[in-house]
């Protein structure tokens, strides 16, 4: 649950148009923008139905609408037995009238799109119809790798909104430049847990202009590295930097269930968990958008080993809850698996000896880790 310490409110200004305004219910759909023009994924790969960035970025504000805490817990995603009917996983745009149906659905007044740079174009042609058939409206927000790695800070020390810099393929950039049509309120480049949470918040407070009005009274202390593009206001936000405390962060699988099902995990159904030690790799080799120096150094890598053990133990709680036939897998999200950490890596083997699981895992290592850490890893 949630530490509603964790949380900052502010009152309204009345140059937000607050007294002839009422509040408003958060109505709200996710979306991961396809990457493809046409056609759908190979049967071979890895497929699996969860927009699994966007649970991760949303599943603060998920457990507060769980919860029935704050605005979230009056939303659309609160009192509902399949909170994944607001969330779409777009692999090409023959999947647009998909979104289609869930937008003429759900109505909402908040769309949040999730990209990485191939699905850019996607994600331009998904807020096009979102504005076609909601209008102006509705409040869309955009985040994902791609933003991550075209809005940052040269040099994280100095958070500063004057520090910021734009790659030449910033959303934020080309809106503001005229390359891309303005479609896009709001754009998060960073950690989102904690600030989709609150942009929702401030949202779901009385006034008639909600960019604004978040813009204003955005909090710079919402735990986490993050950084805020308004390009129609000109106007970006910064976070203070305080660490997220990624032990007390709700998981991916007990917020939003499980569904998939890996054929190399023989049947068994199927989570994705996070160690949570950071979104990138701990190389920095110059060819990788997963570097270091672009995502960022390992973090709370001394209870890493707790976390994904923890997660674990919710997936085969999930799996036999849910799923009395089947048995429980799971596929770590690190780039790194426990981002090839000697320790946490013993840590989670302690902890599996102590109390064993029936559970198959996958991750993923470097081949150089896999020869010298042979032994660690078998």
């Amino acid at each position: 649950m949630l530490d509603p310490t964790m949380k900052v409110r502010r009152s309204a200004s009345p140059h937000d148009g607050v007294a002839s305004h009422p509040p408003r219910s958060i109505r709200a759909i996710a979306v991961s923008a396809p990457e493809c023009i046409t056609g759908s994924k190979a049967r071979k790969a890895l497929n699996s139905p969860d927009p699994v960035s966007l649970f991760n970025a949303c599943r603060c504000a998920a457990n507060s609408a769980l919860q029935g805490y704050g605005a979230w817990g009056e939303s659309n995603w609160a009192n509902t037995d399949n909170l994944r009917k607001h969330f779409l996983l777009m692999y090409s745009l023959d999947d647009i009238s998909v979104l289609k149906k869930l937008l003429q659905t759900e109505r909402p007044n908040m769309v949040l799109i999730g990209a990485m740079t191939l699905c850019i174009p996607g994600a331009i042609e998904c807020a096009k119809l979102i504005r076609k058939i909601m209008g102006r409206d509705t409040l869309i927000v955009l985040g994902g790798r791609h933003v991550n790695e075209t809005i940052f800070l040269n040099d994280e020390n100095q958070r500063l909104d004057s520090a910021v810099t734009h790659h030449p393929a910033s959303p934020g950039r080309l809106m503001r430049e005229g390359a891309i049509p303005p479609l896009f309120d709001i754009i998060i480049s960073g950690e989102a847990e904690l600030l989709v949470q609150e942009i929702g918040a401030l949202f779901a407070q009385p006034s008639q202009q909600p960019t604004l009005h978040i813009a204003n009274y955005l909090d710079r202390k919402i735990a986490g590295r993050w950084i805020v593009d308004f390009p129609a206001l000109n106007k970006t936000r910064v976070s203070a930097g305080i660490p997220l405390k990624r032990d007390q962060l709700p998981s991916v699988v007990e917020t939003f269930g499980i569904t998939a099902s890996f054929d190399v995990f023989r049947g068994r159904m199927t989570s994705h968990v996070f160690s949570d030690t950071g979104p990138g790799c701990v190389y920095d080799c110059n060819f990788c958008s997963e570097r270091r120096s672009v995502t960022g150094n390992i973090q709370e890598i001394k209870s890493a080993g707790w976390r994904l053990y923890k997660q674990f133990k919710e997936t085969v709680r999930t799996v036999t809850q849910h799923y009395p036939d089947k048995l429980a897998s799971a596929f770590v999200e690190d780039s790194i698996f426990l981002s090839g950490s000697p320790a946490a890596i013993n840590q989670l083997c302690l902890l599996l000896e102590q109390d064993p699981l029936d559970i198959i895992f996958g991750g993923q290592f470097t081949i150089d880790q896999i020869i010298n850490k042979k032994e660690i890893i078998r």
